[in-house]
């Protein structure tokens, strides 16, 4: 069943969590430097200071990034796609050879794979098998590359803003009263962690202890990397 999440899935999950890695970055390294001790509106700020500089700077080297590397990998793929059109209709029989070969290999006997390819007489067809069965390529692009960027540019704020929150509220009610905003920023990033795994699970499928334990591991270890570089140039 299609999910309306498929079509962008890379780029929420990736974008998505880089932020909360990134901005969580911030917060736990400050934290194991000792500036987490307390919520003196100095320490507070100079988390927010960073964690938003860190936030909307990454967002829009991720966004463009993406962008970028996209354009590019596409260039390269239309390239390859007018190279195999070219072929086509100055050699049809290669083409044919070429797609009966690749037939062969997955598993069709000689002389079926050879009539089948030698059936496919529209060109556009022929270079679609060539570019499929040959070089791994899809016959048309379905996504627009300036969305793409914007979704990732988009995931990565909404879920790198989430470890910042606990630093944006009050702190005398709910669980930063209790837990303080350190810790609430520790379980906002391990929740929205848990729920991209959960997104990831629905969108594709497998085991939820695969698709939720990848994406939580990578933050929990990049969080800890944080923490410990700041413990090591601790202020105190």
């Amino acid at each position: 069943m299609w999910h309306p999440a498929r079509r962008y899935l890379k780029q929420i999950v990736y974008g998505g969590n880089d932020g909360i890695v990134t901005t969580f970055a911030v917060v736990a390294g400050f934290h194991g430097a000792g500036g987490g001790s307390g919520v003196a509106p100095m320490a507070t700020g100079i988390v927010l200071l960073f964690g938003l500089a860190n936030l909307f700077g990454d967002a829009v080297s991720m966004g463009l990034g993406d962008y970028v590397s996209e354009r590019s990998e596409r260039d390269v793929n239309a390239a390859e796609r007018a190279s195999v059109r070219d072929l086509v209709h100055a050699e049809p029989e290669t083409a044919r050879a070429i797609v009966a070969r690749r037939l062969e290999e997955r598993g069709m006997f000689a002389p079926e794979a050879t009539e089948v390819a030698a059936r496919v007489t529209a060109p556009e067809a022929l270079a679609d098998l060539v570019l499929a069965l040959d070089r791994g390529l899809a016959a048309g692009e379905a996504r627009g590359i300036g969305t793409q960027a914007f979704v990732t540019f988009l995931a990565f704020i909404v879920f790198g803003a989430l470890p910042l929150l606990p630093y944006l509220a009050p702190t005398g009610t709910g669980p930063l009263a209790v837990m303080g905003p350190f810790w609430t920023a520790v379980a906002g990033s391990l929740v929205a962690l848990v729920g991209l795994g959960f997104l990831r699970r629905s969108v594709v499928g497998g085991g939820a202890v695969r698709s939720v334990g990848e994406i939580v591991a990578i933050g929990v270890a990049a969080g800890a990397v944080a923490y410990g570089v700041g413990t090591f140039f601790s202020l105190g």
